[in-house]
């Protein structure tokens, strides 16, 4: 039985016209894994805040190829 490849995808976060990225990335068993995982750190407020306390507005997933696959709003509370 062959174990599912993990993928590796990364969470950029959006601040406007401002772009941190996700340089580690994270490893899923496939897109809707990661979509998940960032829905529920947009609830959370998890990646709320980014370097200097400006707000984060998305999460933008990409692959390794740096493709766009999804973007996620993040809560603000």
């Amino acid at each position: 039985m062959h174990e599912p490849k993990l993928e590796r995808f990364f969470f950029h976060i959006r601040k406007g016209k401002e772009l941190v990225r996700d340089r580690e990335g994270s490893l899923f068993n496939d897109v809707d894994d990661a979509i998940t995982e960032a829905l529920i750190c947009a609830r959370t407020g998890r990646g709320h805040k980014g370097d200097g306390g400006s707000i984060a507005r998305a999460f933008e997933i990409t692959d390794e190829t740096g493709k766009l696959l999804a973007t996620v709003p993040i809560a603000s509370y």
